[in-house]
Order: structure tokens, then C-alpha cells, then sequence
């Protein structure tokens, strides 16, 4: 194994959003292999959003394809046509693009539609294709959004979807049951490896201080200020979207009548309005809202809060597992975590905090209020636990020695 594509529709890099997973194990592996990245010009993770060259070089170590895509405000129609131009124009890049001939395709996940032109694009330059799935489709969009099982846009990609079981060299995936999804679906005995989301010291260790003129200044002073009036935070971090399940976080909120918890709720997404508007409307006037804060700043931040709040749908779907980014970041900041969930918590798998596996508020605020009351010798075995797990299983180091391993099986 020595060269590498890795394709994945919504990465970035850091000049122009926030690397994803993908960019992490490009940048780790290309120590080693020669390796390329490809992913779409336009998509709504990005923070800069043009349309770059399709010839462009990130760094020295690792070449990057960035495929245009149309460019528009972000709806959900247009990103679901920007799935079928990215997988129609994945089978016609070149090896001169690529700058070298893959003997390894890695296919991630976020966008299904594009493994049939990165398929075809395997078998063109002859390389081994790996799916990495990172969601289940279409059974995410059956069960969180309620899309019929006979709508023609979930058929297309079940049949997308069970084609690429059938016709990847392996699998690999954040979820940690995903074999059992597999088997429900076709009958042949896969190549499956697990590699739960890691955390990329290089990208989550940089230096605050050095961004002085950053707007998210304001936010540490505001946090000041809230445990200057002896209140104890517990914070959501991370994106405001339906499968993140704020709504837990809200109906806890609710049930709190200790004033001195204050509820802290840090991030932006499609899902915000609706709840800041249900505060609003139920007068849930004990949780604070804030932006997106710049990921340089993430270490410091999550070291200022009390308790971390997690939180999915109570679905069967994540039985088959879960593994939020957000989660080694929080737990390599040593800061008490509560995850509520249903599905498989690297909580669980490192012995630390607290996993919830129901949704009820008075409980988790229960649960919430031993985390506060820990003592603090047993608090600071937890966060070392925590801590030594994530730098030891998951690291990017790690979980690219372990996959590394796999692929050259």
C-alpha cells in the first residue's frame, strides 16, 4: 500500500472550514504514503465558500481535488444536486490529477450518491475500494426525518447503498455494530473494520493566545462573569441539529430549579431557531445561547465548563452505534461528560463519566447533579482515564496504525 485516495464530499481543510476526519487521516497517512484528497468545491461545512481550482495543492505532503460543484445558498435540494455532479464527475478524474496511480480508494459516506462514480472510478484505474461509512443511508432519513420507505429517493438509495456492501473490498466505520445493519441487508461475509471518530492533536492543540483580536474573547469573559455569580455551567458544544437531540438538553433545562445551574448552549445550525423559539415560547428562561466558536479556541473552552452535554434520538437506528466528533474533543479536555443515549458511548469503552441510556429530564438531571457532587479525587481519575484513553485509542495516530493495519490485509 503506498498510494492513497481518499474521497469525501463535504471535507475541507483548515484555510477553508474545519478539517473533517478525512482530512486528519490524508494528513497522517501522507507521513507514510503518497496521498491524495478529493473532495466538493461548495458544501455547507465550509466556512469560505467558493469554488477552488480543481488543480489545487494544499500542502507539500498531500495533494488535494477539489471537484466544483454549484454554488448556492444552502438548501437541502441544491445539496442533493450537488451529490449527483460530484459522483458524475468522480469517474473522469485523471492520474495526472491525482498525481499518481491509488492503489486504495477510501469512499467516505456523508453523501451516498457518490460511491457508484467513485466505483467506477476503482475499476477504471484498476485500485481496491473501501466504504467508509460514516451514516446509515437511507435509514437515517427514514427514521429521523420520516421519509417513506417506498419514496423513490429512499429505493435509490437503498439500492446505492446495498450495492456498495456488495461490491466494496472492506468496510470500515465510526459504529461499532454496523456488521448487524449489514447482515440485515445482504448476505456476504464482509471485511469490516471499526474506527471510532479520533481527535487530531495537531489541529486541537493550537495555541489560543496567539489569536488575540479573535471574536471569542467575549465568550470566555461571559463565562466568567456567569461563574463569578457562583453557578455551576452545563454546556451543549457543537452543532444545533435534530440528530444532536437538543431538545433533551431543553426539557432538562426545564426541570432545573436550582439557580444555581446555569444551562449554556454553544454552537449554530439548522436546528437553532426552532429551539430558541420553544425557550421562548415555554419561557425556559435558564439557558443562554451563543455562537459557533473557531476551533483554535475549542481546548481552553471546554476546560472552562463544568459539565459537558451530549445527546441522539432514541432511535433504533443508532442501536448500531454512535460516535459523535464532538466526543473525543470533550473527553480529551478532562471536563465531566454526560452522554444520553441509546446506542454504544467511547465512554463506555474507556470506563469514565456518565452514559444515560434514557431520555427522561429528571433523571439525567440527576445524573447531572452527581457529576457535580463527585468527589474530587474520584473527578480527577475520571478525567485522567478520559484523558490517557483518548490520547492512547484514540488519537489520530492510533486509529491510522489500526486502519493502516486493516487495508493492507
Amino acid at each position: 500500500m503506498n498510494n492513497i485516495l481518499i474521497i469525501n464530499q463535504f471535507s475541507s481543510y483548515p484555510n477553508n472550514g474545519f478539517p473533517t476526519r478525512s482530512y486528519s487521516i490524508a494528513n497522517e497517512f501522507s507521513k507514510k504514503y503518497r496521498v491524495c484528497l478529493c473532495f466538493g468545491s461548495y458544501h455547507h461545512r465550509l466556512s469560505i465558500n467558493f469554488h477552488q481550482r480543481s488543480d489545487l495543492t494544499y500542502k507539500s505532503n498531500f495533494s488535494v481535488i477539489s471537484l466544483k460543484l454549484i454554488k448556492s445558498k444552502d438548501s437541502f435540494f441544491m445539496r442533493i444536486i450537488n451529490w449527483f455532479i460530484f459522483s458524475l464527475k468522480l469517474p473522469f478524474i485523471k492520474q495526472k490529477d491525482i498525481g499518481f496511480c491509488p492503489e486504495i480508494i477510501i469512499y467516505s459516506s456523508p453523501s451516498l450518491i457518490g460511491y457508484i462514480g467513485a466505483f467506477i472510478l476503482s475499476k477504471r484505474l484498476k485500485s481496491k475500494i473501501y466504504f467508509e461509512v460514516r451514516d446509515i443511508w437511507p435509514l437515517s432519513i427514514h427514521e429521523i426525518l420520516g421519509v417513506n420507505k417506498l419514496n423513490p429517493a429512499y429505493l435509490l438509495l437503498q439500492w446505492v447503498e446495498d450495492f456498495a456492501y456488495k461490491n466494496s473490498y472492506g468496510i470500515v466505520s465510526s459504529l461499532k455494530n454496523l456488521q448487524s445493519h449489514i447482515n440485515n441487508r445482504i448476505n456476504k461475509k464482509l471485511n469490516f473494520h471499526y474506527s471510532p471518530n479520533c481527535l487530531d492533536e495537531e489541529l486541537f492543540n493550537i495555541d489560543s493566545e496567539i489569536q488575540a483580536g479573535s471574536k471569542s474573547f467575549p465568550l470566555f469573559k461571559e463565562i466568567e462573569k456567569i461563574h463569578n455569580l457562583d453557578k455551576k455551567i452545563v454546556a451543549y458544544v457543537g452543532g444545533i441539529s435534530t440528530s444532536n437531540n437538543l431538545d433533551a438538553f431543553i426539557e432538562t433545562a426545564k426541570a432545573c430549579n436550582d439557580e444555581s445551574l446555569a444551562w449554556v448552549c454553544i454552537g449554530d445550525g439548522p436546528d437553532k431557531k426552532r429551539i430558541v423559539n420553544k425557550c421562548r415560547d415555554e419561557n425556559i428562561d435558564n439557558v443562554i445561547f451563543f455562537s459557533k466558536q473557531e476551533q483554535f479556541y475549542m481546548k481552553k473552552l471546554l476546560k472552562k465548563l463544568d459539565i459537558l452535554f451530549l445527546a441522539n434520538q432514541f432511535l433504533d437506528l443508532y442501536s448500531y452505534g454512535i460516535s459523535p466528533i464532538k466526543l473525543a474533543e470533550h473527553m480529551s479536555s478532562g471536563t465531566p461528560i454526560i452522554h444520553v443515549t441509546n446506542g454504544y458511548s467511547l465512554l463506555e469503552d474507556a470506563g469514565c463519566w456518565v452514559v444515560h441510556k434514557n431520555d427522561n429530564p429528571k433523571q439525567i438531571l440527576n445524573e447531572i447533579n452527581s457529576l457535580l457532587n463527585m468527589d474530587e479525587t474520584l473527578k480527577k481519575m475520571h478525567a485522567n482515564i478520559s484523558i490517557q484513553y483518548i490520547n492512547n485509542e484514540a488519537s489520530i495516530k492510533n486509529i491510522c496504525e489500526n486502519l493502516e493495519e486493516f487495508l493492507c490485509k
